[in-house]
């Protein structure tokens, strides 16, 4: 073990921002760090599969990320694209052939360069993973993280053309929400997705979903005010699947999971962002976000 941190620590050169802002998150380029602790894993840990997420939490815990506005216009998709590109040969590809990609995977990749993976992926038949049961990132917390661009369930059709890693934040978020109140980590994406088929438009789910969901795996629903005060006395109870506008999160809608409270500062699974799930999110950055709520609980 002595051997594997020293030679993460030779792979990832620490830093950090001199300066903190009211939201942050911890900084790092996870494309390349999941690609090179994939081969140490590989190599050295004989495929254990919770290796590299536990990995990952020690490496990046003193740095930092901020927040961002999610953009959708197509000239600053593209320059973020360029920036974040030197050195890496899938964003190089993606920047070339950026008028061959989707809509939506445009504004993801040109929204955080973590999903550059998935979206090289797609475009060029590398869809055949292993699949395993557990979480995408250990995070550390009572509900269980699940990215929808994961590469094991990534690929799967939801609606006409697009899959879970483009359309999944619905089912993503209700089975992270399921794993963890029945504590079953074989409740993923690719089986809540299943059932969203029926629910979905192209504009996203439908919330009657959650509801239809909570109903079959028995457990209750209620809505929520857009409070702090509300949102942390649920939190007491279970955690609470959000739905958010324009802004942090999306550039038209999305569903996440409300976690829990720490410093008094919400922590969300955000299923279509490993940045913005390890932010300490204030109400005051997200209250004018916030659309709707459910608490999910036994």
């Amino acid at each position: 073990m002595k051997k594997i941190i020293l030679i993460l620590l030779l792979i990832f050169p620490l830093s950090a921002c001199s300066t903190k802002e009211k939201s942050e998150i911890k900084n790092e380029n996870f494309s390349n760090t999941l690609r090179d602790v994939e081969f140490i894993t590989k190599k050295y840990i004989n495929h254990d599969k919770n290796a590299k997420a536990n990995m990952l939490s020690i490496i990046d815990k003193d740095m930092y990320h901020q927040a961002k506005i999610k953009t959708n216009k197509d000239k600053d998709l593209k320059s973020y694209i360029k920036e974040k590109s030197s050195g890496n040969n899938k964003l190089k590809w993606i920047y070339d052939n950026f008028d061959k990609l989707t809509y939506g995977e445009k504004v993801l990749v040109g929204n955080d360069d973590d999903a550059c993976d998935f979206v090289y992926n797609s475009h060029n038949n590398k869809n055949d993973f292993n699949f395993y049961d557990g979480q995408t990132i250990n995070l550390h917390r009572k509900t269980p993280f699940y990215l929808q661009w994961d590469n094991r369930w990534a690929y799967d059709k939801l609606i006409d053309d697009d899959n879970i890693g483009i359309a999944g934040c619905g089912p993503t978020s209700m089975s992270m929400v399921l794993s963890r109140l029945l504590d079953d980590e074989k409740i993923n994406p690719k089986v809540i997705a299943k059932d969203a088929k029926n629910h979905m438009t192209e504009d996203g789910v439908y919330w009657s979903f959650f509801e239809f969901e909570a109903d079959k795996y028995k457990v209750k629903i209620k809505d929520i005010e857009n409070t702090e005060k509300d949102i942390k006395q649920a939190l007491k109870k279970g955690p609470i699947i959000i739905s958010v506008k324009h802004g942090y999160f999306t550039t038209g809608g999305h569903i996440m999971v409300i976690d829990s409270v720490k410093d008094d500062k919400f922590l969300i699974n955000d299923p279509n962002s490993i940045k913005n799930s390890k932010i300490e999110w204030p109400y005051q950055d997200i209250q004018d976000q916030i659309v709707k709520l459910w608490l999910i609980y036994k």
